[in-house]
């Protein structure tokens, strides 16, 4: 079997020429040199060769192959789309309201991202709503912010309801990272907060939620209305 060449052996072929021919002609040194180079030659021309040989059918085309067939399964996943988020999607929607196994198992698979892009796709915005507030980000804050001003009553209620869960949520060393979505679903909040024409339950959830989350420095107690959530006294009690 022919080894591979190796840098050093040159060197060693010279020099077991030097110590061979010490003391002979130099017309026998000479020949016994060229030999010597011949033979180091066709190690060298052999190693490559194998070299080459092994690049092309045994390391080249398969891993070719292999990265076009990543591909296309890839591309097949995409077309067909994704069998174990059917089938959590559809259990968490068959889910008796009040057990959250199912939405804790879907949230946990497709998580924050995973969950906005389905319902943006066309899946139920209540089921993405409510699996969300299973997440501990707020990638999909400003998503449900959107939904609660936007959405039909189902889904705004769902969304304010995932909103109140992750703003009492306890801080995290990461939370920093999350401060534009944060500050995104705030503004959100706050305008629902101010829209005189949305349902009063939707405006005090929306009240609550931005207060929980001032702390987290998205939003001043400038921004939140003081007199949505205010109990208004009987008017028995007013004229005493």
């Amino acid at each position: 079997m022919v080894k591979r060449f190796s840098p050093g052996l040159l060197p060693r072929l010279v020099q077991g020429v030097a110590e061979r021919t010490r003391g002979l002609p130099v017309t026998a040194w000479l020949a016994f040199a060229a030999a010597a180079a011949l033979a180091g030659g066709g190690l060298f021309a052999a190693a490559c060769g194998r070299s080459g040989a092994v690049g092309n059918t045994e390391a080249g085309a398969p891993r070719r192959g292999a990265s076009t067939a990543s591909v296309s399964a890839a591309a097949s996943a995409a077309a067909t789309g994704d069998e174990r988020l059917d089938v959590l999607w559809a259990a968490a929607a068959a889910a008796p309201e009040g057990e959250a196994d199912e939405l804790l198992r879907l949230a946990h698979y497709a998580g924050s991202p995973g969950l906005v892009e389905a319902a943006q796709a066309g899946r139920s915005a209540v089921v993405a709503a409510r699996a969300l507030a299973f997440t501990d980000d707020f990638v999909g804050a400003p998503f449900l912010a959107d939904l609660a001003r936007t959405g039909a009553p189902e889904e705004a209620a769902a969304a304010l309801d995932a909103l109140l869960e992750l703003a009492a949520q306890p801080r995290r060393a990461v939370d920093p990272e999350d401060a534009a979505e944060l500050r995104r679903a705030a503004l959100g909040l706050r305008d629902l907060a101010h829209d005189a024409k949305a349902p009063r339950a939707h405006r005090v959830a929306a009240v609550r939620a931005l207060r929980m989350l001032a702390d987290r420095g998205c939003v001043r107690d400038g921004e939140i209305p003081s007199d949505v959530d205010a109990v208004v006294p009987p008017a028995a009690a007013t004229a005493r």
